[in-house]
């Protein structure tokens, strides 16, 4: 067993759900699941991992997940790896679910904006491109001033897409909350700012 054990419910229902997320709560894959879960208000456990730079995964989770990779989940007994899939498979699981007025699930995932969703998802993945052009490929003079220019361009192409919601989300849902696409970028936006103010 694993003493960094955590359980979140606000009701009674079974916790059919165990998230396994890195212990320093600093992968943004594993955030991404952690918040999507939150969102969605359905009972989970939470049991922490520690990534390999914060030393080695423990013999029980590495038997029990395929290169220990993290995030992983238990759904009613089945193991279940890749933030995306794992979000996707918990929008079917818990989709508008109505249990004697127990549980009430938000839709993050919604089926009428799919290409609006990958499209933000793209500039998501071009975001993230330019940051670690800047951050991670430390260069010099022009092409230094060349990354750090396409940076901000993105980052204006990311204000433009959420400026274009009567709200603060990337997507205009009738409730009026963050989606899966909002839940993508908070986790590249946190260690972007964090990294970047240096420059």
């Amino acid at each position: 067993n694993n003493n960094n054990n955590n359980t979140t419910s606000d009701s009674d229902d079974p916790i059919r759900l165990t998230l396994y997320r890195d212990s320093a709560a600093w992968c943004p894959y594993c955030q991404r699941v952690w918040i999507f879960l939150e969102e969605k208000r359905i009972p989970y456990r939470i049991v922490k991992v520690p990534l390999n730079a914060y030393g080695d995964k423990p013999e029980w989770f590495s038997r029990k997940v395929d290169g220990g990779k993290l995030p992983a989940i238990e759904l009613d007994g089945e193991l279940h790896i890749e933030s995306q899939d794992i979000m996707e498979l918990v929008e079917a699981k818990f989709n508008d679910v109505h249990d004697n007025n127990k549980m009430n699930t938000k839709c993050l995932i919604p089926s009428n904006q799919k290409e609006r969703i990958n499209s933000l998802f793209q500039l998501e993945a071009e975001l993230q491109s330019a940051w670690f052009s800047l951050v991670f490929y430390p260069v010099e003079g022009q092409a230094f001033e060349t990354a750090k220019e396409n940076l901000i361009h993105t980052l204006q192409r990311v204000d433009t897409a959420v400026s274009a919601t009567p709200g603060p989300w990337f997507l205009h849902v009738p409730e009026g909350h963050p989606t899966v696409v909002d839940i993508q970028f908070v986790a590249t936006m946190e260690r972007l700012v964090a990294s970047v103010l240096y420059f």
